[in-house]
């Protein structure tokens, strides 16, 4: 997506990817980089304070890892998105030849002093992480599988749905089970659930991709509390 504008007319940036290509070489080729094929750890919790992960090529889970086993999602970055490197989280590649660079905090600060535009777009990525964060926590505490999958959805159609002539593409990149992973569920509860959606006529699967037939089921329903 394009860099667009804020409330004050502001131009903002989606992420370090659109930065100038020239001011950008000349951080990267201080940084030292990481490569993982899918499924790989390329960080984890607190792992480098100092530095900020930047996403070269390929996407990255970051997700948070409790004593039972289980996973939470809270962001899925793709190339040009960026992590702190004091953070709890775990980074995970998604994709082969998953490529990562870290950023030094000080010159990373050069780069935003020297952008402020992209500033704008740090502290969105900040603010969705957290919130991310928080919303996971309710959608654990006080929601059912169906809803914590229903406010899923509604937040990817809000976040990254591509109108098209049948309706939204969610092209997430995600498989069922890690959908699955992202809500605090199982894959064959994801699918299931899917299944009925798909046979009400809401939605269609495709492979990594969902279509939603009828967006305002989702966004109707969840317009009133925060989406995960």
């Amino acid at each position: 997506m394009r860099g667009g504008k804020s409330d004050s007319g502001f131009h903002t940036m989606k992420n370090m990817a659109e930065l100038p290509a020239d001011l950008l070489d000349t951080y990267l080729e201080r940084c030292q980089r990481r490569t993982a094929d899918k499924n790989g750890i390329l960080f984890g919790p607190h792992e480098a304070p100092d530095f900020i992960y930047m996403v070269l090529q390929g996407s990255v889970r970051i997700f948070l890892s409790c004593p039972n086993g289980k996973e939470f999602t809270i962001s899925v970055l793709q190339r040009g998105g960026v992590y702190s490197g004091h953070a709890r989280g775990f980074g995970m590649a998604m994709a082969a030849q998953t490529q990562i660079a870290l950023v030094h905090v000080s010159d990373f600060r050069e780069i935003m002093e020297q952008n402020p535009a992209f500033m704008l777009s740090v502290v969105a990525i900040l603010g969705d992480a957290l919130k991310n964060t928080v919303n996971i926590i309710e959608n654990l505490a006080f929601r059912e599988v169906d809803k914590r999958l229903m406010h899923y959805l509604a937040e990817a159609i809000r976040r990254s749905g591509e109108p098209v002539r049948e309706g939204i593409l969610l092209d997430m990149g995600l498989t069922q089970e890690q959908i699955a992973t992202a809500i605090g569920s199982t894959r064959q509860t994801v699918s299931s659930q899917l299944r009925q959606l798909e046979n009400k006529g809401i939605l269609r699967t495709r492979s990594r991709k969902i279509l939603i037939l009828q967006p305002a089921y989702f966004l109707e329903s969840t317009a009133d509390s925060p989406s995960l």
